[in-house]
């Protein structure tokens, strides 16, 4: 098995006038808020893994519209970290 990087994206979502947060279910972190995000499959873009991502997650607002109904607005930053410090 040779090695491969893994792709990941974070996608921030505004509905109702607030951001959208998902609580982890699995570790790292699992039980803490984060970022609806995941992995990016092979020959997916990173726009289609936000969307997949974000109609994954299942929010649902008190008007009934998912959190997935709305449009990405642009690719905002890339990052590159091989280590994550987390501040206790």
């Amino acid at each position: 098995m040779s090695e491969r990087p893994f792709l990941t994206v974070d996608c921030v979502v505004f509905h109702d006038n607030a951001v959208v947060l998902i609580r982890r279910a699995h570790e790292p972190f699992k039980g803490w808020y984060a970022l609806p995000g995941g992995f990016v499959e092979v020959g997916e873009t990173v726009e289609d893994a936000c969307r997949r991502e974000t109609r994954a997650s299942g929010n649902k607002s008190k008007s009934g519209r998912s959190a997935s109904e709305t449009r990405p607005i642009k690719t905002v930053g890339l990052a590159n970290s091989r280590t994550v410090s987390v501040p206790r």
